[in-house]
């Protein structure tokens, strides 16, 4: 007998599987430095609608601690952000969206801690600890350990026993020595929090109270509040697009300072009140905006926001995505310096070379008058005090 025909279009699955402690550590790449894993700890305090937020940073004992008093989590909350990474939990409104904050210390510290009880009841803190290299060696996690924090109650003051004014804390304990991934300065974590977050933190009044010690064991301390736009306002300006939909132009003149016009220009989407620098909105294709508005942007002399209704930020929250509304974003910017940026453009650059001008003449009329305070040009000197008198009259130098 022949032997059995063969099916000519079988069909089967081939198993699929990953490494998830490697898996993890990998998305943890995403934030590759110490200050990005801060900065997602405050937006994270932020959508939980904190008012106060206290950042500790040592890099003596290199560890670093984030604290908030916002709505906190519930162990079931928790277990559904841990079920959701790559998955947002959050609505469009809310700073971060993409499920992946959670983890983003790992890699960057021996371990850390995640402590947090729910604003409905303040006296069940539960702290979850990560491991990162006992999670680098698990191919299955089958869950990240926690305990139970009954010691401890929060208290908006924290002036009675046990309590404390947080309803969340992250802490890094012995946090990588690598000196490029830690670097972390006031001043970084100053300008990186104004701009992104600034909008955020006027709507719900919040305050960061910063501090970092030093590898040399200085420290230094700063309130940081929300920047407030204080130059002339320039008319609202609004574009509607076919790809990018409507865009809106809230821009001011900036004040001068000592340091001359500093203002800052940010973008971002109408649904989200995070916020990216102009610079860094210019990570795109060379040619998606002309250089002149570029000078206009990054000069100095405009400081606001311009708010796009389709444009997106990336995942990475480092720049927008590279499509259509982009396109759609970067063709009303233009049609914003046609009709209103250019001439204060023009009319600031006038003034600021009149300024140059008149300090250079001044600085030359110092250097001049140095000059002749020494003993060999008195003659002249004595000269030029006559000519002060006038041309006719007592003491008429010819």
């Amino acid at each position: 007998m022949s032997e059995p025909a063969r099916k000519e279009n079988s069909e089967g699955l081939s198993p699929f599987a990953f490494h998830q402690g490697l898996t993890l550590l990998r998305i943890a790449e995403h934030y590759p430095y110490l200050i990005d894993v801060v900065l997602e700890a405050i937006q994270n305090a932020l959508d939980a609608h904190a008012t106060i937020i206290w950042v500790m940073i040592d890099h003596q004992k290199r560890k670093l601690r984030i604290e908030d008093n916002g709505d906190g989590a519930s162990k079931s909350k928790f277990d559904r952000a841990l079920r959701s990474i790559c998955e947002t939990m959050k609505d469009e409104t809310k700073l971060g969206r993409w499920g992946m904050g959670l983890i983003a210390p790992l890699g960057k510290c021996e371990y850390f801690t995640y402590t947090s009880t729910p604003k409905e009841n303040n006296n069940t803190y539960l702290k979850w600890r990560f491991e990162t290299e006992n999670i680098r060696q698990q191919k299955t996690i089958q869950g990240i350990p926690y305990e139970e924090m009954p010691l401890i109650h929060f208290d908006e003051f924290g002036k009675s026993k046990g309590g404390i004014p947080w309803r969340t804390q992250i802490k890094l304990m012995r946090f990588t020595e690598d000196r490029t991934t830690s670097k972390l300065s006031l001043a970084s974590l100053h300008d990186s929090v104004k701009e992104k977050y600034s909008e955020a933190m006027k709507k719900l009044g919040t305050k960061i109270m910063a501090k970092i010690i030093s590898a040399e064991g200085k420290t230094e301390e700063k309130i940081i509040l929300a920047d407030e736009y204080q130059g002339k306002s320039l008319p609202i300006f609004t574009r509607d697009h076919s790809d990018s939909g409507q865009t809106t132009f809230r821009l001011y003149l900036a004040r001068q300072t000592v340091k001359g016009k500093q203002g800052k220009v940010v973008v971002g989407e109408m649904s989200n009140d995070f916020r990216l620098s102009f610079k860094k909105f210019l990570k795109t294709p060379e040619g998606f905006l002309n250089n002149r508005i570029i000078e206009a942007l990054c000069s100095g002399i405009f400081e606001g926001e311009i708010l796009s209704e389709k444009a997106r930020i990336d995942s990475t929250r480092k720049f927008f995505k590279e499509n259509d509304a982009l396109v759609g974003l970067c063709i009303s910017i233009e049609e914003w310096y046609e009709k209103i940026g250019k001439a204060h453009f023009q009319t600031a650059k006038e003034e600021k070379q009149n300024d140059r001008y008149q300090r250079l003449g001044l600085r030359s009329m110092g250097v001049i008058e140095s000059i002749l305070n020494q003993p060999q040009f008195d003659i002249l000197k004595d000269i030029l005090q006559k000519f002060k008198v006038g041309s006719i009259g007592p003491g008429h130098a010819e």
